[in-house]
């Protein structure tokens, strides 16, 4: 049986590279070696304390502090991808802004043991993001990545709190769906473990969140981080009767572990007391504003 962790992460400062490295390289150990997790999950915008990096970063305007991040977007991935091979995991990354064609855009990147890559774009933003931060929705490409024995789809944040994107990826087979995540106070941490719960519960699938923890006042854009990790079901007789699997306490720095079992949910959809897939399946048996594309990271 596969094992998830999911990360309750602070935003930290930090003096140099190598002191970030070492930072991420003890979270990525304990999740393996203490954890015995297979998949790891980090939050959304956890790379923004990579800004502590860019010099001089108090005196910059918040564009100017992206650009200083996105200088370091090699390292960063480099650092996660051998990460991944070194603890023989596969690793959702915290999301980072990402430059392309069409501006900066929002992505959680995966690794794999394998050395394999990729990563899922965000498609909705918040208001911050989009009216102040001028970070872009990605396009409308939703990613099923096969891993040794299950396929996970990713939804970022505000994408979880919309069923159209999940319910692309249900379609396409997939077992379990991750949503990293940030937010600022109780109400948006809500309004992101209510759409997990809601998630789980129409596809029948299980959903885990990833969030940032605490307070980050040197970081003008995620100063101050509410939130909790926690992995839901679909409430039913084979399932805890609240849907949660797993949960931590709010703003509590550390992992979440759960195993994945996933013949609960398998066994929900065809022997539980409700159908609810095959009536999401009635009302969007139309095409769904997505493509889908499948990424093997075995």
């Amino acid at each position: 049986m596969k094992r998830i962790a999911l990360a309750q992460y602070p935003i930290l400062r930090h003096e140099n590279i190598e002191t970030w490295q070492n930072s991420v390289r003890t979270w990525v150990r304990e999740a393996r070696e203490y954890g015995q997790a297979d998949l790891l999950v980090f939050p959304e915008y956890g790379s923004l304390e990579l800004v502590s990096l860019v010099p001089e970063y108090e005196t910059l305007n918040l564009h100017q502090q992206i650009e200083g991040l996105i200088k370091q977007l090699d390292v960063f991935k480099s650092t996660y991808a051998a990460l991944a091979q070194e603890y023989g995991v596969t690793i959702v990354s915290p999301s980072v802004p990402v430059p392309t064609s069409q501006g900066i855009e929002n992505h959680a990147f995966v690794f794999s043991k394998s050395g394999k890559m990729s990563s899922q774009s965000k498609w909705h933003m918040t208001r911050f993001e989009d009216e102040t931060w001028g970070v872009r929705s990605g396009n409308n490409v939703v990613r099923v990545f096969q891993d040794d024995g299950f396929k996970f789809g990713i939804q970022i944040c505000f994408d979880n709190e919309f069923p159209t994107g999940t319910h692309a990826l249900v379609r396409q087979g997939i077992d379990l769906l991750v949503a990293p995540s940030c937010t600022e106070t109780r109400r948006g941490l809500n309004r992101v473990h209510i759409g997990a719960r809601a998630r789980a519960l129409e596809n029948q699938i299980l959903v885990g969140v990833s969030q940032t923890v605490g307070e980050a006042a040197w970081c003008s854009a995620v100063d101050q981080n509410t939130g909790k990790a926690a992995l839901y079901a679909s409430p039913d007789k084979f399932s805890p009767e609240d849907g949660i699997v797993a949960e931590g306490m709010e703003n509590q720095i550390g992992w979440v572990y759960s195993d994945l079992d996933f013949s609960i949910m398998k066994t929900t959809r065809t022997e539980g007391s409700v159908f609810n897939l095959k009536g999401m399946e009635r009302e969007f048996g139309h095409a769904l504003p997505f493509q889908t594309e499948t990424v093997d990271l075995r």
